[in-house]
């Protein structure tokens, strides 16, 4: 299954010239679910599922922040931590070599630690999300989306200065 998905990535890397779609996604996703549930022993599985935990625990926590705000989680969004990353002026580039370079760390760690290395990497990328959230609150720069999402070329950039009664936003064309 590796070696088909880093297929796909070298036609999938942007610009794409193929893409995985709903199906693609759902069965990729049930392959996992499945060889999850048919571990010989639950730390088998925990170690398993911790290779996922850069985008899961994106889901996830993207998720709950949705509840929390009582936003709709069933209408279309653009508030996950990857998508905020690319808003804020990363590349798609920049992007996806983080999350990949995530997933190999965790992998390097469960090869050498074991399940020891699971939780590092469960640590690793919960410190890494706070970080991610505190890179993204200090209004560094989000591109601003037209009604129909699409990006334009405006950046909206957030300065907060000492007084707590006024804020300042420059936009910049």
């Amino acid at each position: 299954m590796v070696a088909a998905l880093l297929g796909f990535l070298w036609w999938n890397w942007s610009p794409a010239k193929i893409f995985m779609g709903d199906v693609g996604s759902t069965i990729l996703g049930a392959t996992v679910a499945i060889s999850l549930l048919n571990a010989d022993n639950s730390m088998q599985a925990w170690t398993a599922l911790t290779i996922t935990l850069p985008l899961s625990a994106d889901a996830i926590y993207t998720l709950v922040r949705r509840l929390m705000r009582r936003e709709n989680i069933f209408k279309a969004h653009r508030s996950h931590l990857y998508q905020r990353l690319q808003q804020s002026g990363w590349t798609h580039a920049q992007v996806a070599s983080t999350y990949i370079g995530v997933t190999v760390f965790i992998a390097l760690n469960i090869l050498v630690w074991g399940a020891l290395g699971a939780w590092i990497g469960l640590a690793f990328v919960v410190v890494g999300m706070v970080a991610g959230e505190v890179y993204l609150s200090r209004g560094v720069g989000c591109r601003v989306y037209g009604s129909r999402g699409e990006a334009s070329d405006r950046f909206l950039r957030l300065r907060s200065h000492q007084s707590t009664t006024t804020q300042h936003i420059a936009i910049s064309v």
